[in-house]
């Protein structure tokens, strides 16, 4: 949900970030827009969001580089 509190893990860097937006809920095999701003994702669920970091940081896009360009996001010891 908006405002989430994360870690952010990303290669061997961990740093806080918060959700500020979801912008759509998409499709996990085709990457179709299921529904535009939800309130929240649901369990299993894929999504376009906005992150922000407590400082820069550089990753590479998935597109470019599928080994360097996944990262995850935990919250109160879960993946989300």
């Amino acid at each position: 949900t908006k405002g989430l509190p994360v870690l952010f893990h990303y290669q061997s860097v961990t740093e806080p970030a918060t959700v500020k937006r979801i912008l759509s809920q998409v499709h996990k095999s085709t990457g179709e827009v299921i529904k535009l701003k939800p309130r929240c994702l649901p369990k299993n669920a894929c999504g376009n969001i906005v992150l922000q970091m407590s400082r820069p940081i550089c990753v590479e896009l998935f597109k470019n580089v599928r080994e360097m360009g996944r990262f995850m996001l935990r919250s109160e010891g879960m993946t989300l």
